[in-house]
């Protein structure tokens, strides 16, 4: 998505592309709730398959506030991340978005007194160090090229 929204960046607007994003989770979200969210391929011998396939609820009526603020941070956020990888490089903005890990690992823990295990925390690593070979290369690359005649 980066790359894409790159290449978008010469010829279109960031908000143009931060519509698209919404509009692409919309379309995926309704997809998956027409045909997941009822319930029919909730295993019952895997908890985690369980809880990502059991049947979908409407949520009550006092959380309209909660999501629509959802809903409008997320636009403001594809909104802005666009704008970042139309003006720069996606091996420059990207490192950037690493900041989600903290912030998940903190709201997780102050939200629901949780903190990752041992599969998340090397799955944060391994996202981690491959952002940084990436930059790092990146850095390299540009050095050389700026140093050839």
């Amino acid at each position: 998505m980066q790359m894409i929204t790159r290449r978008l960046g010469v010829t279109d607007r960031a908000s143009t592309m931060a519509f698209y994003v919404q509009i692409t989770f919309i379309v995926a979200s309704t997809t998956m709730g027409l045909t997941v969210g009822d319930g029919r391929f909730e295993p019952t011998d895997n908890p985690s398959l369980s809880f990502l396939l059991r049947a979908w609820v409407s949520p009550p009526s006092t959380d309209a506030v909660i999501l629509g603020g959802i809903g409008i941070l997320s636009a403001i956020g594809a909104y802005f991340m666009s704008q970042a990888y139309r003006l720069s490089e996606a091996a420059v903005v990207a490192p950037f978005e690493f900041v989600a890990l903290p912030l998940a690992i903190l709201w997780g823990y102050l939200f629901f007194a949780e903190l990752p295990d041992r599969q998340a925390a090397f799955g944060m690593a391994l996202i981690i160090t491959s952002g940084l070979y990436v930059l790092y290369r990146q850095t390299k690359y540009r050095k050389a090229s700026r140093n050839e005649p």
